[in-house]
């Protein structure tokens, strides 16, 4: 779904396939390997806005006002301000990715991009 830059389409998806086909849906392992979190620590400044902004698409998607949407993902970005002094990423880029996304929020800073594939 073009609506979400980053996350939240598998959920969107599981939701819609649940609301149609009322049951659960089939898992098929396909044998593709998922370095867990790997390209979101390495460009975390950039990532980051891009979830936030995800979410915040999302929650609208399922009739959070998009003033709610806003203060709660503000209220989640201050709260994790003091956790990025335990945060595996690099906390310089961490700082500027929860400032930039709280601009995204706001906002005040257009839609995010994802880092370029190349750079993956």
């Amino acid at each position: 779904d073009t609506r979400y830059v980053f996350c939240y389409e598998d959920a969107h998806f599981t939701r819609e396939y649940l609301a149609k086909f009322a049951k659960d849906p089939i898992e098929a392992m396909v044998g593709v390997v998922h370095g867990h979190s790997i390209s979101t620590k390495t460009h975390i400044s950039e990532v980051l806005p891009a979830v936030v902004h995800s979410a915040r698409t999302y929650l609208v998607s399922l009739g959070v006002s998009r003033r709610w949407a806003q203060v709660l993902l503000c209220v989640a970005l201050t709260v994790r301000l003091p956790l990025l002094l335990f945060a595996s990423a690099q906390k310089r880029d961490h700082l500027r990715g929860v400032l930039r996304s709280m601009r995204v929020v706001t906002g005040s800073h257009t839609e995010p991009r994802l880092p370029a594939y190349s750079r993956l």
